[in-house]
């Protein structure tokens, strides 16, 4: 199994090593969680500092919030966020369960909760977290993605498939999910029409063609891991040599 260590970030970057879970915890809209919008100073600074990586000044920002409002789902769930981007898992956890005592139908903070859990290595914990967020919102696909690899990676690729295929419109991350769970499960046909369907979408993405490579090659379907191993190395050739030029052509100036 993978180390969880590696679970955070998921959204979306391919993967060139294990399925990661995607535990990215959400901001989330003001209406989604408690239906009344903070003032938009406070909310909309410390989201700009988040996503500036400012997190010390982001968590100053969403602390100014809450002393205005401490009742504040959204605030809560931002202060969250923050804790969370920062490693305090523990104190994340503890906002978020707040933040559930006062809104307990929120599908972003059940899937923000999940993400702590997951980031401690809290399997258990994360995945029910996932099915109640499922409970409220069956199509929600953030939810759906992440259990669906939480199963893959306890080794429960037939349901994980279930929960993959309900996404309607998954991205590049949804569809290498689903290309691994049909492997593990053994419906190898349905794998590789996937991966093949996949590679051919995206045809010049170097890491997506290492990425379904591996997998291809773990369940020894070597023929088409090999096309893909090949394509990887040729485009990654194509990307050189173009740093090569550029590179000359800046010193010949």
């Amino acid at each position: 199994m993978a180390n969880r260590s590696s679970i955070l970030g998921f959204l979306f970057a391919v993967a060139v090593g294990p399925l990661s879970l995607l535990v990215h915890a959400q901001a989330g809209h003001s209406s989604e969680v408690s239906g009344r919008a903070p003032t938009v100073d406070d909310f909309e600074e410390t989201k700009e500092l988040l996503e500036r990586g400012l997190l010390e000044e982001a968590a100053a920002a969403a602390k100014r919030g809450l002393n205005r409002a401490p009742g504040s789902v959204e605030r809560l769930n931002l202060l969250g966020v923050v804790y969370h981007r920062q490693g305090k898992y523990d104190q994340a956890i503890r906002v978020f369960e707040g933040a559930l005592s006062i809104n307990p139908r929120s599908v972003n903070i059940f899937n923000n909760l999940a993400t702590g859990y997951a980031a401690q290595n809290k399997a258990d914990l994360a995945e029910k977290m996932f099915r109640k967020s499922l409970l409220l919102a069956p199509e929600n696909p953030t939810a759906n993605y992440n259990l669906g690899v939480l199963l893959l990676e306890r080794n429960q690729p037939k349901e994980s498939i279930l929960h993959l295929r309900r996404i309607r419109h998954p991205d590049v991350s949804a569809r290498l999910g689903l290309v691994r769970a049909y492997l593990s499960a053994g419906t190898s046909s349905s794998g590789v029409a996937a991966a093949e369907s996949l590679s051919k979408d995206f045809p010049k993405d170097a890491k997506l063609h290492f990425s379904l490579g591996a997998p291809l090659a773990s369940h020894r379907q070597y023929q088409i891991a090999i096309r893909e191993f090949e394509l990887a190395n040729a485009l990654q050739l194509i990307i050189l040599r173009r740093g090569s030029r550029l590179f000359l052509q800046n010193l010949l100036r």
